[in-house]
């Protein structure tokens, strides 16, 4: 049987990513604490959604830099440089000899 926690995140992960992509950053689950963190760019709509209807839990906002939908447009970005050769992977690379370098 699943934990009251894991049911309020796949619940809350439902929501930030359809109706608050804008806002919703990632979340966390604390097991031992039967806590649920959920990462948000501030949103005073997603924040009182939130607050409403997860009761079952404790529930942390943190504020972040970032939504989810953006970050995964960056990986989506580093990964398809990755595979042709580009700036990122340049970077690694040049990255990686000053530190050998350096060692």
């Amino acid at each position: 049987m699943d934990s009251a926690v894991r049911q309020a995140a796949r619940w809350v992960r439902q929501l930030g990513e359809s109706d608050f992509a804008d806002s919703f950053g990632g979340l966390r689950i604390d097991l031992g604490r039967n806590e649920l963190t959920v990462y948000r760019r501030p949103s005073d709509a997603f924040d009182a959604t939130l607050r409403e209807t997860v009761t079952a839990v404790p529930l942390v906002l943190r504020d972040a830099p970032y939504c989810l939908r953006d970050l995964r447009e960056v990986q989506r970005r580093v990964e398809q440089d990755s595979h042709s050769g580009g700036v990122w992977v340049s970077r690694s690379r040049a990255w990686v000899w000053r530190q050998t370098r350096a060692g």
